[in-house]
């Protein structure tokens, strides 16, 4: 069982990190990224979990660790570190476990308005996995995700495309995927979501696009701490069946 480690083939992670193995880029646990920034000096943490199970291509369960710093170092510009650390336990085959490469971003907001927000989220994969056990790639690849957000009356709409270059061996090189998300952000303390999201399939030999749903719970404890829990199903059998996620997310 092999975790592809570029940014979109980790959201294509159950994304952008973001589907075939866990959970995504985005604010956690959703997939799509929302246009937000997190403002000149500011920090975010993030800390997702992800375990999965009824994965096409090996019988077997692999469970996952994503955390994720953001730094504002301007108003509408963020640096974000991104690491790995996936343990992979399939039905027939030793236990792995180690880290994944270390994605590098910046997030920059072009536009906002009262009803629209733009951004566009790139970076490197640097190779700092274990390539030869299957957990990264041993060449730097690249990724790139456009951002759109749109506010209608209570809810927001936030939709993403994103393409990922990949140099892991075994491995589709050129990933593409497509994310909607619908939320209420004014439903403090609890906010729900709904999502779909499809993306290429990691396999060469599968031309077929996993199509995925996904649905959380964010509770906000207070100022600086958000907890969640997600859930996610997939919508054809190209995709892991379901993958199960929990996180916590710390500001200052």
């Amino acid at each position: 069982m092999r975790c592809v480690s570029s940014p979109v083939a980790r959201w294509l992670r159950g994304t952008l990190a973001a589907l075939a193995c866990g959970p995504a880029l985005a604010a956690h646990p959703f997939i799509t990224e929302d246009p937000g920034t997190q403002g000149t000096g500011r920090i975010e943490l993030e800390l997702g979990a992800a375990a999965r199970q009824g994965a096409p291509d090996v019988n077997g369960r692999e469970t996952g660790f994503f955390p994720q710093l953001s730094l504002g170092v301007a108003p509408n510009v963020d640096l974000i570190a991104l690491g790995i650390v996936v343990r992979q336990a399939p039905a027939q085959g030793p236990t792995l476990f180690g880290s994944g490469d270390l994605l590098l971003d910046v997030k920059w907001r072009f536009h906002e308005s009262d009803t629209i927000g733009l951004a566009v989220r790139a970076g490197v994969d640097l190779p700092t996995g274990d390539a030869e056990a299957g957990l990264g790639s041993d060449r730097v690849g690249w990724h790139a995700i456009g951002i759109a957000g749109w506010m209608l009356s209570d809810y927001a709409v936030y939709a993403n495309a994103a393409y990922a270059y990949t140099r892991q061996p075994g491995t589709r090189a050129n990933l593409g995927a497509f994310t909607v998300a619908v939320t209420r952000p004014d439903d403090a303390p609890l906010r729900a979501f709904v999502e779909a999201a499809t993306f290429s399939n990691t396999n060469p030999g599968n031309a077929q696009w996993p199509v995925v749903a996904r649905t959380g719970l964010i509770y906000t404890v207070n100022a600086w701490l958000d907890v969640d829990v997600g859930f996610q199903a997939r919508l054809n059998r190209a995709a892991t069946r379901e993958v199960w996620l929990a996180g916590a997310t710390l500001r200052w």
